[in-house]
């Protein structure tokens, strides 16, 4: 039975066109010490929300909101140096399922 009171971690539902789009408008505006609605004030509703679930089921940010070590990387990668990036992200918040011999 799970516990009513534990948070849980939703996964990314965000497109990665958007994805990609808003960690691009990162890197040219430089990383900021929290990220909230605040930076995406031309976007949807609906879609800020679902960015930051996914940023934060991707561990990129923490709980507070606050850039992880491996959001500063994906955030100053050039764009043909992200790849390694992506995939460590990838196996971080996906492992279980990248990681069984039955998928």
């Amino acid at each position: 039975m799970s516990d009513p009171n534990s948070k849980s971690v939703l996964p990314a539902y965000v497109s990665i066109n958007a994805f990609q789009s808003f960690i691009n408008r990162l890197r040219e505006a430089g990383l900021p010490q929290r990220v909230d609605r605040s930076l995406m004030n031309n976007a949807s509703g609906s879609l800020v929300s679902a960015l930051i679930a996914g940023l934060k089921s991707l561990s990129l940010i923490d709980d507070n909101q606050r850039p992880t070590d491996l959001m500063k990387r994906l955030v100053d990668a050039p764009d043909e140096n992200r790849q390694p990036i992506y995939r460590e992200v990838f196996k971080g918040a996906y492992g279980f399922v990248l990681d069984d011999e039955d998928f």
